[in-house]
């Protein structure tokens, strides 16, 4: 009964990132790889791109560090959102390619229609198992190979590793649950 009546924002998982965060971020994961300067286009996924905080952090980053060739592609499901952010980013760079795509990131990896990337930044989905009901839940459960309850985000951790080119950087912002609860032993 609890978990009925929850507003769509709570049913989505929608937390959106602030920009100091973003920044911050996308600094420190740049400062793992930043020999890729030189190395021709660098790609940049943001799995559940809300509005575009993150990726506008991180092409900044890479823009400060002299990196002109940039291809950015997000994941979202809401429409409008999809609109907004792409029409947003495309006006603030209009030298990059932008590639905002309608639809969610996890089933897309399933699907195997999700290419590699050199940076994935994220603030993914925060949806508990309860919301997403039990059916759903036990699917993804069996999928990503948890035990009991977990939120959508582990999801998000483990699909990344399938995206990511082999010299790749992942940055996430999740809750640290994860690391103190059952399913996430696994």
């Amino acid at each position: 009964m609890r978990y009925k009546n929850i507003q769509d924002s709570k049913r989505n998982g929608v937390v959106y990132t602030p920009s100091d965060m973003a920044s911050y971020i996308s600094n420190l994961m740049f400062s793992y790889n930043s020999e890729r300067k030189s190395s021709g286009k660098i790609t940049v996924l943001d799995p559940a791109v809300g509005g575009g905080d993150l990726l506008i952090a991180m092409v900044n980053t890479l823009f400060n560090a002299g990196i002109k060739d940039i291809e950015v592609v997000g994941y979202e499901t809401d429409e409008e959102v999809v609109k907004n952010t792409k029409d947003m980013l495309m006006s603030q760079f209009p030298f990059i390619n932008v590639d905002i795509r309608i639809g969610d990131f996890l089933s897309e990896v399933e699907k195997g229609n999700v290419e590699k990337f050199d940076y994935v930044i994220a603030n993914p989905p925060y949806i508990r198992t309860q919301i997403l009901g039990s059916n759903r839940a036990k699917e993804m459960a069996e999928k990503i190979k948890v035990n009991g309850r977990f939120d959508i985000y582990y999801a998000f951790l483990i699909y990344t590793k399938l995206v990511m080119k082999d010299t790749g950087i992942a940055g996430y912002i999740t809750s640290n649950k994860f690391m103190s609860i059952k399913a996430g032993e696994s």
